[in-house]
Parts: structure tokens; sequence; C-alpha cells
């Protein structure tokens, strides 16, 4: 088993381990600069300071809008999925006699509206129908 010794140790042992090994590069990082700089102004320091977060706060943001972009795509496609197995069932159930085709055609008339996505009715303002009663 080489090479798995992170999937054998428990998740504690893991997070401290790691935390250790990023404290200690930080600490040589740190005094390794201390011994080889020449004094610069403060002002540098502080503009790459700044610049790191504002590079930590860009991956977050594009981190983010990416899930959301996610979210939402998979959204509209279930909606899309669910709108064609409608369509679906509906040219099925015309094939069916007479008796229960009308039936079930007037069952799915009746189910379309309340399975229709909200954000449909908000992209057009105005046609929501319990905005515009009729």
């Amino acid at each position: 088993m080489e090479g798995q010794l992170f999937y054998t140790c428990s998740p504690l042992f893991v997070l401290l381990a790691t935390s250790m090994v990023l404290m200690a590069a930080s600490l040589i990082g740190y005094l390794i600069g201390l011994l080889s700089s020449r004094r610069i102004d403060d002002k540098t320091e502080i503009s790459t300071v700044q610049a790191s977060v504002l590079g930590m706060l860009a991956l977050l943001l594009g981190f983010t809008f990416g899930v959301a972009f996610a979210r939402y795509d998979t959204r509209r496609v279930l909606a899309i999925d669910e709108a064609n197995a409608l369509g679906t069932t509906f040219m099925r159930a015309q094939m069916l006699p007479e008796p229960y085709r009308t039936g079930i055609s007037r069952d799915l008339r009746r189910l379309t509206p309340s399975v229709t996505p909200a954000w449909r009715w908000q992209s057009r303002p105005g046609t929501c129908p319990s905005r515009n009663p009729r």
C-alpha cells in the first residue's frame, strides 16, 4: 500500500500534518527573507500583501461564479428535460383510445402550468398569471 499514506490515516492527523508543514514552510521562508533582505521601504511590502489578498479574492470570486453557473446550467437542463418529457407524454397520450385520451390530455394541461419554472415568468414582466388577473 505504497502511496496511500493519507488514505489510511485519520482526517484529523492529515489536517494537523498539513498545517504543520505549511507553518514550517512559512517560518523557513520568513527566516530566509530576514537573512537575505536589504531593507526596502515598507510600501513595497504592503503592495505585495495587497496584491496577494486581491489575487485570492479573485480566485474566490471565480470559483463562486463557476459553481453558480454550473448550478444554473444544471437547473436549465433539468427544466428542458422535464418539458421534453411532458411533451412526449402528451403526444403518446394522443395515441390512446378516446375515453382515456381526453382525460390524460386534460390532466397534462392542468399539470403543465404548475411545473413551469418561476424564472420563466419573471423574465417577461406582466405575463405571470398571478400578477395579471383576468
